[in-house]
């Protein structure tokens, strides 16, 4: 499991111009020790020549081990396109 987590993040070497960022960050609860939050996500870049941008929701809880604030769960969902959307 860990393999497959690090492999999925490591990047790759055929994409170029490549951005992660965040936006629309809502922070739900905060105390003493944890915190959750949620966001949209956007991820761009351009991969054999063709741009590309994927964007979603992401929910993260957040914890502070050993003086540092550490994601501890995240989980990602692309919106759908709205393609798959029916009335």
């Amino acid at each position: 499991m860990r393999g497959a987590f690090e492999n999925s993040w490591k990047g790759s070497a055929s994409i170029r111009r490549e951005r992660l960022y965040l936006t629309d960050i809502q922070v739900l609860t905060i105390d003493a020790t944890s915190a959750t939050a949620t966001c949209t996500y956007h991820w761009e870049g351009n991969m054999a020549g063709e741009f590309f941008r994927v964007h979603g929701r992401g929910t993260q809880v957040l914890v502070i081990a050993n003086g540092r604030l550490q994601i501890i769960h995240e989980h990602l969902s692309r919106y759908p396109s709205l393609g798959m959307l029916t009335a």
